[in-house]
């Protein structure tokens, strides 16, 4: 909000709506005139006296909550989301149309529950877009653009990390809109991603009101003037008070703001400002070659259009000056404020265009500047990022871009937005990017609740920060009105007043024209019109300012009424302690009773004393009286801070929390600073909000005990020793525990304890994967991640729902798909040295197949061809010595999606489906006595994507669907297990799963000395999301075991993979994919013995 000496923005109907509890607007357009001065002079000698300011506040149309009087913010996922492809398409197979589809498109994994809805309005630069260009395609994309006569390049953007180089064009078309130019650009085979030049908004909400804490750092439960009523919750803060007694410097450290700028010449922040090394100040030279003239401060990517020099990062606006200063105001400097970092670097990006917002291409030219300084020596370790609202998807160009940041230690705090709405279905970009270096920052308040105002998501809103009425620095551009300022001292009128003089009248009168008070009494010189002759005065109480908030002090009041006669006025007087008497300030005199106006008045510092009172004289001859003037919510702050609310408040409290722990702990990277952050928040009463339910906490952050590292990581076998390093671990041993999703704590041995690291024995069973060190109830580290799996050597193509055996200490894959082709491939894994080979093709490329190991012959089922539609009844034999194939009799029906084993030298087959619409229940047993097959008793369901293992002279069926409506399996049978006994041609009913699952992969082996059924990943619903799903069936208990998030989960979601045991070595996981648009995988895992 832009406040100057001819606007200023103030609801009239504020009061009100704080005590409905409505958020009210939050950009209001009405903006009120200046009125004309007009001083009149009193007899006493004011000739060097005049007022600083009067304006008249027009009233203004109140916004209800969720309205906006911004320009449209959100909008545009433009990705489409396929819909369910049961739904779509009833079949088990994918149909032509959709595979053409996935071809065209291929789609990022959402990681919410429910499909994402498009932001609403989208804004962007008309006839650019912002393109990323494929790796080692630069050179070829450039030529191509140039040559294209309607196309021209406004800039080129170089991200560099360690990790990668990305190269990023600003295009402006000359002929062709925006959506045109996308459709041109986006299957161009050099282009990685193209999206529209959007335009980003500011998050914070502007209220009008002065408060004299800063109560997000400590919260006493501390009222908050005017409104005295509203007492905040003790203790609902980030309890940066107890932080600051650990630390307070955090000058090794970077925080970058990129916002409207920042006025570095603002008093509490001009000492933590960061300084280019490589710039001389104001010698208008680029002196370190960057392409930004005098960039000492940072940078102004959006100069432009704001008529300033691109190295001048100062504030055109007023919120990131506001923003900085809660990042890293100046501490224990008997100045105003204080910041999170007492003494931190805060670097300036001005990337805002007034009036417009910000553009995608100023904003990757503000992260470009700050990657450079990264890999030239700037230790950058967070980005401030109070903006949002703009279009979006997910992987786009932006996303990258701030993936880029992640990749060079850099983590991207970002307001969550003040829509009052649901990022889960609505997304707000840029928070709502699933990359893994953003921290999403919801808005609470002084009692810990949610802001109405304050967007939310159960899985795209990390945890929430103190945003509502937030005092901090102001720019110096800006003007001030009551109550938007730090106030020392506020009076509603009600109390403590006292007056007396000639023709005394004053009195306290009901009139409308409160702001920010709960009542509607205002002083007044008189109920009508004043009196004739008058020398009138009214004194307010004593209230102290010898330890102002700023060095420049005001005093603020509201005036209507009017005096019209030239001899008549109401004087401004101060109490001078030095010379016990009244100082004259200024008279007013005029007609304001259209409207309510604002007086704003320097206070000299010989004023500045503990017993300072104003005084209102009003004076009158004996000539035409009028009604006089109506005096409410007398108040005095400084020039130097406001107050401010949004969640664009929130975020800077967290960036500041990130550049704090970054100081603390220099070595951590990202992932364990961010944990460390989510981990130690107080969770709230309000739940179903963020991923945390909890509002950041500065002290458990940097007291909590924190892991950088568990080694190993992966392939955690029972029994075996692991290390976890880290910090203030303490040097009495406490817990380590394993968690698992439902909240299951396992404890595991420790065998040393150190205050930086700790060896500890995995447990034994079936723990959670998430792994952590408590001190104590309330003393616990962030989780790390583990897992029984490890990364093996990926299979040298993507593929799924191949078909796998293990025979001598190798795997042979057969057939599958890829991207819904089918292949003939075979492919040969030798496990002692880690390497890939390949076989003879399949005669009959397949996939959906089943499979089963006689001696060294592969038997390879049925299955589905998907170019051609074809179900399959061939069965194709492999020698493995030889490497040829042969054929035996084929099924007695075509089928594709059963299972195979094994069984007394015979092969069974059970369910699948004929076609693709529903299961079958059928058992064949293959004998190669008579080398025929006979169909067997039929099962008691049908399944179809199920499993089936052969063990102690039976077979055992489980999960699958049965597929009978043609919508989606029925789990209820699905988590049933079969048993089939030879010897009486019977079925009987076992122990049934923990949960339904289709299209796993599925394999029997020895676990503790113990046989066991291990299945790995698939899906609840056909075309579902997949799963890391891991469950165990142990033949000796006669029990399934699964744990929600455990450690023997896959490391990654599987659907259609496939799973074979090595003996002696342990279980495999090859290939599989995620959802039906999702591209087939090339990963596989190991989970040793």
């Amino acid at each position: 909000m832009v406040i100057n000496k001819k606007q200023i923005l103030v609801s009239v109907f504020l009061f009100f709506f704080l005590l409905t509890g409505l958020n009210a607007a939050k950009d209001n357009k009405n903006i009120p005139k200046n009125i004309s001065k007009n001083i009149k002079r009193s007899s006493v000698d004011l000739k060097k006296l005049s007022v600083d300011e009067i304006q008249t506040i027009r009233s203004v149309d109140v916004l209800s909550e969720g309205a906006t009087s911004t320009p449209a913010q959100s909008e545009a996922n433009i990705v489409q989301v396929p819909q369910d492809a049961a739904k779509t398409n009833p079949s088990m197979f994918v149909s032509k149309k959709h595979l053409e589809k996935i071809k065209q498109k291929k789609l990022k994994k959402e990681q919410v529950s429910k499909k994402p809805k498009k932001p609403k309005n989208p804004k962007y630069k008309e006839n650019e877009v912002i393109v990323l260009i494929k790796k080692d395609k630069e050179n070829e994309a450039l030529n191509h653009i140039k040559k294209d006569k309607n196309l021209k390049i406004l800039k080129k953007f170089k991200l560099k990390t360690k990790i990668s180089e990305k190269v990023f064009l600003h295009i402006k078309a000359k002929n062709l809109s925006t959506e045109q130019l996308l459709k041109k650009l986006k299957d161009t085979y050099y282009i990685e991603s193209v999206s529209p030049n959007y335009i980003y908004h500011l998050n914070a909400l502007p209220n009008d009101v002065g408060t004299q804490y800063q109560w997000g750092f400590n919260n006493t439960g501390q009222g908050f003037p005017p409104y005295h009523w509203l007492k905040g919750t003790a203790d609902a803060d980030i309890d940066a008070s107890e932080a600051w007694d650990i630390r307070t410097d955090s000058t090794s450290v970077v925080a970058a703001v990129i916002d409207t700028g920042v006025d570095y010449t603002n008093e509490d922040l001009t000492g933590n400002m960061w300084t280019n090394p490589d710039e001389i100040p104001n010698n208008g030279v680029d002196d370190d070659s960057n392409g930004f003239i005098d960039d000492y401060y940072g940078a102004n990517t959006a100069s432009d259009k704001n008529g300033q020099a691109e190295g001048d990062p100062m504030d055109v606006q007023g919120h990131g000056t506001h923003v900085a200063g809660t990042v890293g105001a100046v501490g224990d400097n008997s100045k105003g404020v204080s910041g999170v970092n007492w003494e931190v670097k805060v670097m300036a990006l001005n990337a805002y265009k007034p009036g417009e917002g910000f553009y995608s291409d100023d904003l990757l030219e503000a992260i470009q500047y700050i990657l450079d300084k990264k890999a030239n020596g700037i230790n950058v370790v967070v980005v401030n990022a109070s903006y949002g609202g703009g279009g979006g998807s997910q992987g786009d160009t932006m996303a990258n871009a701030i993936q880029s940041l992640g990749d060079s230690g850099i983590i991207f705090a970002a307001a969550a937005g003040n829509d009052g709405s649901d990022n889960d279905a609505t997304p707000h970009y840029p928070s709502s990017y699933d990359e893994e270096n953003i921290i999403s920052i919801a808005n609470t308040d002084y009692n810990d609740d949610y802001a109405s105002s304050s967007n939310y998501g159960v899985t795209s809103v990390d945890l929430s920060a103190p945003g509502s009425y937030i005092l901090s620095t102001k720019w110096s551009g800006s003007d001030m009105v009551p109550h938007e300022v730090d106030e020392q001292w506020y009076q509603s009128q009600e109390g403590g007043w006292s007056h007396g003089g000639t023709n005394d009248n004053w009195e306290l009168i009901i009139k409308d024209m409160v702001y920010f008070e709960g009542n509607n009494e205002c002083w007044s010189d008189s109920s009508g019109n004043y009196s004739p002759n008058t020398n009138a005065y009214l004194d307010s109480p004593v209230f102290d300012l010898s330890n102002p908030v700023g060095n420049d002090l005001y005093l603020f009041f509201y005036i209507t009424g009017r005096i019209i006669d030239t001899d008549d006025y109401l004087g401004i007087e101060y109490w001078n302690s030095s010379t016990n008497s009244w100082d004259p300030q200024i008279t007013i005199t005029g007609d304001y009773s259209s409207g309510i106006s604002y007086v704003k008045q320097s206070i000299d510092s010989k004023y500045h004393t503990s017993d300072f009172r104003v005084r209102f004289r009003m004076v009158s001859d004996g000539n035409n009286q009028n009604d006089g003037y109506y005096i409410d919510d007398v108040s005095v702050g400084s020039g130097t801070y406001r107050v401010i609310s949004g969640t664009s408040m929130a975020t800077p409290h967290v960036t500041g929390a990130v550049a704090l722990l970054a100081a603390e702990f220099t070595n951590e990277n990202v992932t364990v600073r961010k944990d460390r952050i989510l981990a130690s928040a107080d969770p709230l009463s309000t739940t179903g909000k963020t991923v945390t339910d909890a509002r950041l906490n500065l002290f458990n952050a940097l007291q909590n005990p924190a892991l950088v590292s568990i080694t190993p990581q992966y392939g955690m076998t029972s029994g075996n020793s692991f290390t976890l390093d880290g910090h203030s671990f303490g040097d009495v041993t406490g817990k380590v525990e394993f968690v698992d999703g439902d909240g299951n704590t396992v404890e595991a041995a420790t065998t040393a304890w150190a205050n930086e690291q700790i060896t500890a024995t995995i447990p034994n069973g079936y723990p959670g994967k998430h792994i952590r060190v408590s001190r104590s109830s309330d003393s616990k580290s962030q989780f790390i991640d583990g897992s029984r799996w490890s990364q093996e050597t990926d299979i040298p193509l993507n593929i799924d729902s191949a078909a796998a055996v293990a025979y001598n200490g190798k795997i042979y894959l057969f057939g599958g798909q890829t991207d819904f082709v089918e292949s003939a491939a075979v492919h040969i894994y030798d496990t002692s040295t880690h390497t890939w080979s390949t076989g003879t093709d399949i005669p009959t490329p397949r996939t959906y197949a089943s499979i089963v190991l006689i001696g060294d012959n592969v038997y390879l089922i049925g299955g589905y061809a998907q170019t051609t539609g074809d179900i399959e009844s061939i069965v194709e034999v492999y020698n493995i010595g030889t490497d040829t194939w042969s054929t035996i009799a084929n099924l007695p029906q075509a089928l594709a999606f059963t299972s195979a084993a094994v069984l007394n030298g015979n092969i069974y087959v059970s369910g699948g489906t004929l076609d693709g619409r529903s299961a079958e229940d059928a058992l064949y047993e293959y004998n190669f006595s008579n080398e025929g097959w006979t169909a067997k008793t039929p099962m008691n369901y049908r399944k179809s994507g199920h499993g089936m293992l052969a063990y102690d002279g039976k077979l055992y069926v489980f999960g699958g669907s049965d597929w009978e409506t043609g919508v989606g399996a029925d789990f209820v049978d699905s988590q049933k297990m079969e048993i089939y006994d030879p010897s009486s041609n019977s079925w009987s009913l076992g122990v049934s799963m923990p949960r339904g699952v289709v299209q796993f992969g599925y394999a029997i082996g020895v676990e503790n000395s113990q046989t066991v059924f291990k299945l790995a990943g698939g899906t609840q619903s056909w075309w579902g999301n997949a799963e890391q799903t891991v469950m165990t069936y142990n033949t000796s208990t006669n029990q399934w075991y699964h744990t929600n998030e455990g450690l023997d989960e896959l490391l990654n979601t599987k659907l259609g993979t496939s799973l074979v045991n090595v003996s002696g070595d342990g279980f495999y996981s090859l290939g599989g994919f995620d959802t039906q648009a999702s591209s087939s995988k090339a990963e596989m895992e190991k989970l040793g013995d």
